[in-house]
């Protein structure tokens, strides 16, 4: 059985001056979206951006009628359609209803579904206050700020495909990194975009006394679920020089497993650079043999 998020609101504007809302990104970014590179037509791919949230989609449009809006996209990290269905009303008000479908009734599609459910009634009352009362309820958003790099040239990159499932490796990034890289304990983490976090690492070579603490300071600036993890990585002299350098983890589904590209940029020389070319392979393998043959 397919999960289908079913929401509805009536508007009390006509049927077209709703449609143009949901046509035009001039009029969209008033209560849904920051930008979109246009207005949506059928057979036409147009991106969606939400600046607060560092995110940009793809909208495959496949159908548009004067009361009906169809499109497919990937905003809860696996492929979905979106119906939306309006029905003018005697009184001059439109009903509007949202309807999207896609995910198996699982763990994770039910914690789509959720997700996605809220975020349509939350789309369906800020779409309400703009066009009823000309209030733009996305104001005042903070945007996410991305370094600047530009005087870091120097990156990265490393793959590797992970026997786990891309769910279960996103979750890893962004809700337990205590289970295969961070030192139990330490971790202050919460998986939401703009939202800071810290967590040490430890460890003692065989020339070394004491036990090496190393702190991890950064941001996640962009979140897709099941898809992609982006954050700053800011550590000590032995790392990143205290510079703040952007990781991109790319997750994509390959059989039961998936292929992890993990980019790494901003780093203020060669040899910083060096040093953790070295080193993710073995973190990343580290990662694939913590969750080897898990389901969660």
């Amino acid at each position: 059985m397919k999960l289908k998020v079913e929401v509805e609101s009536v508007i009390s504007k006509p049927v077209d001056v709703v449609l143009e809302a949901i046509l035009s990104p001039e009029k969209m970014s008033n209560y849904f979206i920051s930008s979109g590179s246009g207005r949506l037509e059928v057979g036409k791919t147009v991106l969606w951006s939400w600046d607060d949230a560092g995110a940009e989609l793809s909208i495959q449009v496949t159908t548009i009628e004067k009361n009906f809006i169809s499109f497919l996209w990937t905003a809860s990290g696996a492929e979905t359609k979106v119906d939306i269905k309006l029905e003018e009303l005697d009184t001059g008000k439109t009903s509007v209803n949202v309807f999207e479908e896609g995910w198996e009734c699982t763990e994770e599609g039910l914690k789509c579904f959720s997700q996605q459910t809220q975020g349509w009634v939350d789309m369906l009352n800020c779409m309400k206050a703009y066009l009823e009362f000309d209030i733009n309820l996305r104001k005042g958003i903070k945007a996410v700020i991305m370094p600047d790099l530009s005087k870091r040239p120097f990156g990265l990159t490393v793959e590797r495909v992970m026997e786990a499932a891309p769910e279960i490796l996103y979750k890893a990034w962004t809700q337990q990194f205590d289970q295969w890289f961070a030192a139990p304990g330490t971790v202050l983490m919460k998986g939401e975009v703009n939202s800071a976090f810290f967590f040490e690492t430890q460890f003692k070579f065989e020339n070394q006394s004491e036990m090496q603490r190393h702190p991890h300071y950064g941001r996640f600036l962009r979140l897709e679920p099941n898809r992609l993890v982006e954050l700053t990585w800011v550590t000590g002299a032995e790392g990143t020089r205290g510079a703040e350098t952007v990781v991109t983890v790319e997750l994509e589904p390959i059989g039961n497993g998936t292929n992890l590209r993990l980019s790494h940029a901003g780093f203020p020389d060669e040899a910083s650079r060096d040093q953790h070319k070295e080193a993710w392979p073995f973190v990343i393998k580290q990662l694939d043999e913590t969750y080897l043959g898990s389901t969660k």
